[in-house]
Parts: structure tokens; C-alpha cells; sequence
């Protein structure tokens, strides 16, 4: 399995849930560091240099144009996509040209999807939070999604 996004919190859950389960997991990550995959979907050569080892992919990087997904759409494999992108990015790749080779699950991250499962899943290993703080509205905008900070006593 090749996580996408992997070196962020929900990719971390992921990776280690994988592994747990018995999976092998690759973790990448935009800046290049020790124990992950480089891949930036901004730079695709650096997916294709590691699409074809994985069975799966599972992105958590809401990536409006779509490289993962077309990749994998042209190449073969199957990919997840968790990430909290907007389902009004999916309908493109129904625009691609040919028949797909691979499959390609949009949008299992959004509640009440894959996200919620894996959340209730990890949330006793989570200590309590003493005080939750949300993030204004001007940084939900900018990061795309709903992020509550959590300080622990």
C-alpha cells in the first residue's frame, strides 16, 4: 500500500492501521525525508516512480487536479482517495479519454465515509482533550476542511 500524504496526521493513521492489519506501507511525502517515498503530485514524474510497486494507493491529499487518480485511471491499480477534496472534482475524471485501466474511489473520506470509520476506530487510543479550539473561518477556507486542535492536559 502507498499512502499519499502520508507524513500528515490522517496519513500516519492510515499507514499504521494498514500495518497493524498486516499490510505493507509506504508512506510519501512532498519534501524528501528519511523513511518516506518523495512524491509530489505537483512533480508527477516522482508518482510514476513508485505507482506500479504499490497494490494500493490511498491518497489523503485533496489534489484538484486529480494527478493520482488520472495516473491510475491510465496506468492500472486502484486508488482511495480520503482526502476532504470537494466532489465537484470528481466528475473530470469521468472526461478522461479511453477506457480506464484502473479504479479509482473518490470521495471516501467525506463524513459519513471512510473518515468517521477510521476516526471512531483510532479515538480511544486518543487521549481526552482538556480544551478544543476551531480554527477561524479565513484558515478553514485555506486549509479546505473542518480542523479542530486538540491540547491534551
Amino acid at each position: 500500500m502507498l499512502v499519499l500524504g502520508g507524513h500528515g496526521v490522517f496519513g500516519t493513521m492510515i499507514a499504521e492501521a494498514a500495518e497493524a492489519a498486516g499490510w505493507t506501507a509506504s508512506r510519501s511525502s512532498r519534501r524528501p525525508s528519511a523513511g518516506f517515498c518523495h512524491v509530489d503530485l505537483a512533480e508527477p514524474q516522482t508518482l510514476e516512480k513508485v505507482i506500479d510497486e504499490a497494490d494500493v494507493i490511498v491518497s489523503t491529499v485533496p489534489d484538484e487536479q486529480l494527478v493520482a487518480e488520472r495516473m491510475v485511471l491510465d496506468r492500472g491499480g486502484l486508488l482511495i482517495n480520503v482526502s476532504a477534496m470537494a466532489a465537484r472534482f470528481a466528475p473530470r475524471l469521468r472526461r478522461e479519454p479511453g477506457p480506464p485501466r484502473g479504479t479509482v474511489l473518490m470521495n471516501a473520506g467525506i463524513a459519513p465515509g471512510l473518515t468517521n470509520l477510521l476516526a471512531a476506530t483510532c479515538w480511544p487510543g486518543i487521549p481526552k482533550p482538556t480544551r478544543w479550539s476551531w480554527s477561524s473561518p479565513s484558515q478553514l477556507r485555506a486549509a479546505s476542511g473542518l480542523r479542530a486542535a486538540i491540547r491534551t492536559g
